[in-house]
């Protein structure tokens, strides 16, 4: 695809949602997708920012076309290099068809070369060869991928060109695109004309559609290797016919007949990597790396670092700031974003416009930054200190009424026991007194009018409703077994001898 910059800054749109993804306006345009910063946005506030790559809605409609494109994508999941762009998933919908892939902060090989092409400067032999040296590398891992038990899967990119590399701000090449360029030629063999590859980094056996394997992607490496080298394209014609034909009859002319300072060793390698007949190039991607590392020396990390700030420092700095935008929610204060599992990720959440649907109940859990949060603190500190108030005074009226009724309570009056109740008080000995025996015969002190008494009762218990009766004594007519007259003489009765 081509990387044509879309106007405006992409993290000051509102997102369109899609599953778990808001996506933000397209960095870049062409002739299969559209690439945008994307936001990833999954549970217990975890998001990342990605690239995502989102196929024409033509392409998405095709059946045929998105079987290829999902099949070619699932092989493209199993190459893990560092010079090669992840996969991080595959969003297929009755409408969507798109890759998402991480985030590369750093600009394509295009935009580069054709910003060294506007400075009038070419690059520097060591710098091209440390790049291609990365992208043949990623081009081997690819080439050398198996499947979970082991089956090397036999993928080729079919479309290696300085599009579809992109160097990073920290230097390191890495390439893009794997699996897409098959399926769209799969499909351009039917739907003739709809799908135009890149024709000038086509293979001559790609162009005539025959069999492809490593040594076509190795082929389109060295095309690309020749324009680093010398800044000028290879293959330059009219038309589509006229290309095919200069394609067809190979590469005839040497770098260094361009860039006069290049040794003929170098020569014979990159011609060697565009020979028209696949068994006469290199066998593989890491042959063309070793026999150019032998013939050019390579850069360091860090200067090809250097040289795309140098070439791309402006467009990397609003990137980064859109990114910081994208990252710290700013952008997303217009739109309100339901966070969804990844398994209702269906038709039913595309977004057909860049304002994503405000959701219903349950509200969405925001993501507070720092700053936001010292905000809300200095906001709500009013409003807390005008309710403390009322709050303090309900309070303290809560406890008097408590004290109030506790006096209340402790100054009534017992009730008064119930008349029908027979209540005895017995006086209590003091601990230095010894209750005497009882006694059946009563002393000359006892009282004329002296009585049996009853038994003494425990004192009723807190849980006792009422206290009982005491029970009757039947009274013994012998007790005493006398009379006393009233000169106090005592009388026996005679019915107790």
């Amino acid at each position: 695809m081509t990387d044509s910059e879309a106007s405006g800054d992409p993290s000051r749109q509102q997102p369109a949602r899609v599953g778990r993804y808001l996506l933000f306006d397209a960095l870049a345009s062409g002739g299969m997708a559209r690439v945008h910063l994307a936001k990833l946005v999954g549970e217990a506030g975890f998001s990342r920012v990605v690239a995502v790559k989102r196929l024409h809605p033509h392409l998405a409609e095709e059946p045929d076309f998105v079987s290829m494109f999902l099949d070619e994508a699932r092989l493209a999941a199993r190459v893990r290099h560092p010079n090669v762009v992840p996969i991080l998933d595959v969003v297929s919908t009755t409408t969507e068809l798109f890759l998402v892939l991480e985030y590369v902060h750093g600009e394509s090989l295009a935009g580069l070369l054709r910003a060294s092409n506007e400075r009038g400067e070419p690059v520097r032999p060591d710098i091209a060869a440390f790049i291609l040296a990365g992208v043949l590398a990623g081009l081997h891992a690819a080439h050398e991928a198996v499947s979970e038990s082991g089956a090397t899967l036999g993928i080729v990119h079919r479309d290696v060109s300085p599009q579809n590399v992109i160097l990073g701000a920290d230097g390191l090449p890495r390439v893009l695109d794997f699996g897409i360029a098959y399926a769209s030629e799969r499909l351009q063999s039917t739907r003739t004309g709809q799908i135009k590859g890149k024709l000038r980094y086509m293979s001559p056996e790609q162009l005539e559609g025959g069999d492809v394997d490593r040594r076509t992607d190795v082929y389109a490496a060295g095309v690309v290797l020749w324009e680093l080298l010398t800044g000028q394209r290879l293959f330059e014609a009219a038309g589509e016919g006229a290309m095919h034909k200069r394609i067809a009859a190979g590469a005839t002319t040497p770098p260094s007949a361009i860039a006069r300072h290049l040794m003929p060793s170098v020569d014979a390698v990159v011609m060697k990597s565009l020979a028209v007949r696949p068994e006469d190039r290199h066998g593989s991607a890491r042959e063309l790396a070793l026999e150019l590392e032998r013939v050019l020396p390579l850069a360091s990390q860090r200067e090809v670092a250097d040289w795309v700030r140098d070439h791309a420092g402006a467009a990397l700095a609003r990137r980064a700031a859109a990114v910081a935008r994208i990252e710290s929610g700013e952008t997303e204060a217009a739109t309100t974003v339901r966070v969804n599992q990844a398994r209702d990720a269906d038709a039913t959440d595309v977004a057909t416009s860049h304002t994503a649907p405000r959701p219903s109940t349950p509200p969405p859990r925001r993501e507070v930054t720092e700053t936001t949060a010292t905000t809300l603190a200095s906001r709500d500190s009013a409003p807390r200190s005008r309710r403390a108030l009322p709050l303090a005074i309900l309070a303290v009226v809560g406890v008097l009424l408590a004290a109030l009724l506790l006096v209340g309570l402790s100054a009534r009056e017992p009730k008064p026991p119930d008349p029908g109740l027979a209540v005895i008080s017995l006086p209590q000995p003091s601990p230095t007194q010894v209750a005497p025996a009882a006694s059946l015969e009563p002393t000359a002190e006892s009282t004329p009018t002296m009585t049996q008494a009853p038994p003494t009762e425990p004192p009723p218990s807190a849980t006792t409703a009422a206290p009982r009766k005491p029970p009757k004594v039947a009274r013994d007519p012998c007790n005493p077994p006398f009379t006393v007259d009233k000169d106090g003489v005592r009388v026996p009765k005679p019915a107790c001898f």
